[in-house]
C-alpha cells in the first residue's frame, strides 16, 4: 500500500507543481539580497519563475540567463535559477534544454548538500528534481532523510 501511495504521490506532485507554479523552497531568499534592489533582480527573478503564467517563456528564459549570470547567487538560488529554467525550457517545448538544466539543478544541489548536510531546503529542493527526472527511488531517499527536521 505504501508503495501505491509513494507512485501516486510522485506521479501527481510534479503535475501540481507545473500546474501551479509552484516550485523550488528559497525560504532563505532567492538571491543575494544587497543587490536585490539595485540591480533588477527582483524583477528578473519575477520573470524567471513565472509563477502567475503571465510571461512568454522566452522571456523567462531571458530572465532566467540574467539570474543565472550574476556572480552573487548563492548556491541553492543557483540551483533554483536552473530548476526554474528548464520549467520555462519544457513550457516552450524544448525537452532537451529542460533536462539538462534539470541535471544542472541536481549537480548544485547535491554540492549544496554536501556543503550543508543540515539543511532541509537542499534535500528537499534535490528531491524535487529527482521526482522531475524519473529517480524516484533516490527522491525518496532525499524526502526521507530528512522526514521529522
Amino acid at each position: 500500500m505504501r508503495s501505491y501511495l509513494l507512485a501516486l504521490a510522485f506521479a501527481v506532485i510534479p503535475s501540481l507543481v507545473q500546474a501551479q507554479g509552484w516550485g523550488m523552497n528559497t525560504s532563505h531568499g532567492p538571491l543575494n539580497r544587497s543587490s536585490f534592489s539595485t540591480s533588477g533582480i527582483s524583477a528578473h527573478w519575477d520573470r524567471c519563475t513565472n509563477a502567475q503564467r503571465t510571461y512568454e517563456p522566452a522571456v523567462s528564459i531571458e530572465s532566467c540567463d540574467r539570474l543565472l549570470a550574476q556572480s552573487d547567487s548563492s548556491p541553492s538560488s543557483l540551483g533554483a535559477i536552473y530548476w526554474y529554467r528548464a520549467m520555462r525550457n519544457l513550457d516552450a517545448g524544448q525537452r532537451p534544454l529542460y533536462e539538462d538544466d534539470l541535471k544542472r539543478a541536481g549537480e548544485v544541489f547535491s554540492a549544496y548538500v554536501a556543503d550543508n548536510p543540515r539543511r532541509y531546503d537542499g534535500y528537499v529542493n534535490r528531491a524535487a528534481v529527482l521526482v522531475r527526472l524519473g529517480e524516484l527511488d533516490l527522491a525518496l531517499a532525499d524526502y526521507e532523510s530528512r522526514r521529522g527536521t
